[in-house]
């Protein structure tokens, strides 16, 4: 199991953080004082000798209601009178951190797909959660606190691209679902890291699951795999990403499976992810949720949707039927951990996530 000390801000709060929130109404409240930082310093969950659990509990016990139901967005609120820092989830990397100013820009993934190179988006990885990291510190020191600057990464795109007309098909590594397991495997271990004690970045597979575009509808499509299709096509990514690279961080799926939202699936978050993946980390919704889970005679099937009638693909390959793809780096098996960043609300743009 691999834990981190956001669990001592407010990470133990998200079972579901919801993402692309409006900018709050209210002024943002005034930094702690002297006396309440000196006073936060010496309370137990502050004591990095004391077991996680622990320092856990101390936190929530002291957060009023208000409080709790302030850090289930993406822009998370500030709690002065602890001493927690307001924090923004959204971040983005894919191929460069360079939404938060100048960065080092990779081909986007489909091209870094092509080199068939697990060893090299591995590497990628590490660039771009090594800038991140720096310009988290960076900004920190200079009191900036927006999007895009914090360390988890919602990246990579691991969906399988089974049509052109999408329009975010670049994103991803492919329409195979072997090499997106490989590459999406490593770039998650270049992210996060293999320091013994803290997280470099938070690595955020998405979309979970069956989620192919179009965007126009994905909002309110249905999607209605075979068995067949949804373990062989949809799932192997997502599960080498969790179980191999380790993850800690996963977003759900802007459609329905089944008739319900991915994000609100007892199968896909409760019975696979949780249950047979053995999955701890947070889980992260879509952007704008509430588009589907407040209009649910929106969800449908629609007849041209490139997603709702998929084909029965292949049988799954395997490393020794599959061509030759390097193999990335043992990930590491030592307890992790991450201080986060600290940021809070920002005016930019807000693209799909």
């Amino acid at each position: 199991m691999r834990l981190h000390s956001a669990f001592l801000a407010f990470t133990f709060l998200l079972p579901l953080s919801t993402s692309a929130q409006a900018p709050p109404q209210t002024p943002a409240p005034p930094p702690p004082t002297e006396e309440q930082i000196k006073a936060a310093a010496d309370l137990p969950f502050r004591n990095p000798a004391l077991p996680i659990d622990q320092r856990v509990d101390d936190l929530v016990g002291r957060l009023t209601l208000e409080e709790k139901i302030s850090q289930l967005i993406d822009r998370a609120a500030p709690v002065p009178r602890l001493d927690i820092p307001a924090y923004n989830w959204w971040n983005e990397g894919l191929h460069g951190i360079a939404r938060s100013g100048f960065a080092t820009m990779f081909p986007q993934a489909i091209g870094n797909a092509a080199t068939w190179d697990a060893p090299l988006v591995h590497s990628i990885g590490e660039v771009v959660s090594t800038e991140a990291r720096a310009k988290y510190n960076d900004t920190i020191a200079h009191g900036n606190h927006d999007r895009y600057f914090g360390l988890t990464i919602w990246s990579p795109n691991i969906n399988i691209f089974r049509d052109p007309r999408w329009g975010r098909g670049q994103e991803t590594y492919g329409e195979d679902p072997f090499l997106t397991a490989r590459l999406g495997t490593a770039f998650v271990q270049g992210i996060q890291g293999d320091d013994p004690k803290y997280f470099r970045a938070i690595a955020t597979p998405k979309h979970y699951a069956v989620h192919s575009g179009p965007e126009s509808t994905r909002h309110k499509a249905n999607i209605d795999p075979t068995p067949h299709d949804l373990w062989d096509t949809y799932l192997p990514a997502f599960r080498a990403t969790i179980t191999e690279g380790h993850a800690d961080s996963l977003m759900c799926a802007y459609n329905a499976i089944d008739k319900v939202p991915a994000c609100a699936s007892k199968m896909l978050l409760g019975d696979i992810l949780r249950n047979d993946w053995h999955f701890q980390g947070f889980i992260t919704l879509t952007a704008a949720p509430s588009a589907t889970f407040h209009n649910p005679t929106a969800i449908t099937t629609p007849p041209t949707s490139p997603q709702v009638q998929p084909q029965a693909s292949s049988p799954a390959l395997t490393p020794t039927a599959a061509p030759n793809i390097s193999s990335s780096p043992t990930p590491s098996t030592k307890v992790s951990s991450l201080k986060p960043s600290s940021t809070s609300p920002s005016n930019a743009s807000s693209p799909p996530a």
